[in-house]
């Protein structure tokens, strides 16, 4: 407890100096909230939970959480849980974790943003990847030499370049994310909306491509 109140602590400086992004706010309340649950031996993966933290969240910083970052930062934590509500924390589910999450925030995400580029399907290989490349990032910035990488970077930002506009109307959206909270009590609705996001990704490849 002691060493989670220092973290919590420089957590917090780091929250005050980059301005208090909405989506850090998510995961600062949110790593409280279930270090709280897990201590007093509740189980943190539970909808109570994103309520808990939304609701402190909103206490405490305000307006924020009405922002796009923190819609979409906690839309992605529900998916999160919703992938583990039905699937064991392992080393194998965790990296299908990465591409179940790119399906399921396509349709949100998109619904927002509208460019599309075929090197978005890269996506969850890249995230994948960067859980090493981060920490390997910060050893290379502490021995002076982080910019080792910079031109590669670079490179694969530019794949960007060339896009598709492709965008859902919002309130198909709002109907996949309730679809989504109506899978969190049944496993075949789960896999349908697995299912749909395949099809519809699927559908905008097929549109890129022609």
């Amino acid at each position: 407890m002691d060493l989670a109140v220092i973290i919590f602590i420089i957590e917090f400086c780091y929250l005050y100096v980059t301005g208090f992004p909405p989506s850090l706010i998510r995961a600062y309340v949110l790593e409280i909230v279930v270090f709280l649950y897990a201590y007093n031996l509740q189980n943190p993966f539970s909808l109570k939970v994103l309520a808990v933290v939304f609701f402190v969240s909103f206490l405490v910083f305000g307006v924020k959480v009405f922002s796009l970052g923190y819609f979409l930062s906690i839309t992605g934590v529900f998916y999160i849980y919703l992938f583990f509500r039905y699937y064991k924390p392992t080393f194998i589910n965790s990296l299908l974790l990465s591409f179940y999450m790119f399906c399921m925030m396509f349709v949100v995400s998109h619904s927002f943003f509208g460019n599309f580029n075929l090197f978005q399907l890269l996506s969850p290989f890249v995230n994948i990847l960067f859980t090493l490349f981060y920490p390997l990032e910060i050893l290379l910035h502490i021995l002076g030499i982080g910019g080792v990488f910079d031109q590669l970077l670079l490179k694969y930002l530019d794949f960007g370049n060339e896009f598709l506009i492709v965008k859902f109307p919002l309130w198909f959206a709002y109907l996949f994310l309730s679809l989504g909270m109506f899978s969190f009590f049944s496993k075949k609705l789960f896999y349908g909306i697995n299912l749909l996001s395949l099809v519809i990704i699927f559908y905008v490849i097929g549109v890129y491509i022609v």
